[in-house]
Order: structure tokens, then C-alpha cells, then sequence
């Protein structure tokens, strides 16, 4: 049976550290062979404690693993999903927010003048949650 999708946590416990140990058991048979696997995370800077509580965490008699993707889901749809077109790109996190500060300065009675990069940054995290 596979490892339910809810797990739950205490607020000590290490979510990294917890999430190597269910995979390596969920994964037992497909070891030491675990690219089939994806571990999406917020952000990119968890890859590397992510690598290492897997080798922390293999049986004794398994030195190494063939790794799972490990990163973002920006990172992951950028390797794995063509854009239609060429001229298409995923624009960076920055380009956006420019693009909304643009549009604001185009539309000045929708908010105060000094508020445009707080307001650009609530917009951006509302259009991310609405595409999800």
C-alpha cells in the first residue's frame, strides 16, 4: 500500500529529514535507481540538504543512489515542458514584477504612488495562487 499523502508533522520535526526517510521506504524495491522520483520545493536552496538526508538516510547496504529531481516546480516545468513557440520564455520573478509596476504607473488612480511594490508583490503571489 503505498505512504498516505497527509503526513503530519510537530512543529520540531524536520520536514527534510522526514521526507528522505518516507521515500526511501516507500521506494525500497526501485533502489538505489530513484530518478523516477520528484521532490518539488519552494525554493531552490533546498536541493542540497534535500541530496543529503537521502544518503544520510540509505540502508547500510546502499553507499549511493542514482538521485530524484529535487527543485522548484519552475525548475522542474523548465526541463521537462517545451513552450509552444520560440519566441516564449517563463519570465523571472523580477521581470514580472516590473511588468506589474508598469501597469500600475499606467493606471495611477487604482493605488497610492508609494505603494506600487507592495502592491506589485501582493498581486504577483495573488496571480501565482490563482494559476495553481
Amino acid at each position: 500500500m503505498p505512504p498516505s499523502a497527509d503526513v503530519l508533522l510537530a512543529e520540531y520535526e524536520d520536514i527534510v529529514e522526514h521526507t528522505a526517510r518516507i521515500l526511501i521506504e516507500a521506494q525500497q524495491d526501485a533502489l538505489p535507481d530513484l530518478s523516477t522520483v520528484c521532490i518539488i520545493t519552494p525554493h531552490p536552496n533546498l536541493a542540497a540538504d534535500c541530496r543529503q538526508r537521502l544518503l544520510d538516510g540509505l540502508p547500510a547496504d546502499r553507499a549511493a543512489v542514482i538521485p530524484p529531481f529535487i527543485g522548484t516546480l519552475r525548475h522542474w516545468i523548465s526541463d521537462n515542458i517545451a513552450l509552444p513557440g520560440d519566441g516564449l520564455s517563463v519570465l523571472p520573478d523580477q521581470a514580472r514584477r516590473l511588468l506589474f509596476i508598469e501597469a500600475l504607473a499606467e493606471n495611477p488612480e487604482l493605488f497610492k504612488e508609494e505603494n506600487k511594490w507592495q502592491v506589485s508583490t501582493a498581486l504577483m503571489h495573488l496571480f501565482d495562487e490563482l494559476t495553481e
